[in-house]
């Protein structure tokens, strides 16, 4: 029997369910920024590259605290993806195309396609 009241989940549950939701409550207001500030089409195309993988990103950690036994390795996967690959980006659109983060963007793009894949294998 599976109670559907998100209240009566666990703590840690709860908890990744809330920094799941935490995370993508930033990207409407990222994106309206951005078309208010209308940018040049290089620093559109990188803030809609990000926003695209962050939203991805968000929605498998979303994914991963859904599960009835939640798939930590998998939110912990998004997770430094996620900040791996988006952060670098929204800086380097930031800070005038500042490449100093770059370096990390490889890792975060292993890490969202490994958390995709541990989510597929997760135990239901």
């Amino acid at each position: 029997r599976i109670n559907l009241c998100i209240f009566s989940l666990p703590t840690i549950i709860f908890k990744m369910w809330a920094f799941a939701c935490a995370t993508l409550a930033p990207v409407p207001l990222i994106e309206g920024y951005c078309t208010y500030k209308k940018m040049p089409f290089n620093k559109d195309s990188l803030v809609t590259k990000a926003l695209f993988y962050h939203v991805v990103s968000g929605i498998g950690l979303c994914m991963a605290a859904g599960r009835r036994n939640p798939a930590y390795l998998s939110a912990a996967l998004f997770t430094t993806g996620m900040a791996c690959f988006t952060l670098p980006l929204y800086y380097k659109v930031a800070v005038d195309m500042e490449t100093k983060l770059t370096k990390f963007m490889p890792w975060g793009g292993m890490g969202m396609i490994f958390g995709w894949i541990s989510l597929i294998f997760a135990r239901v």
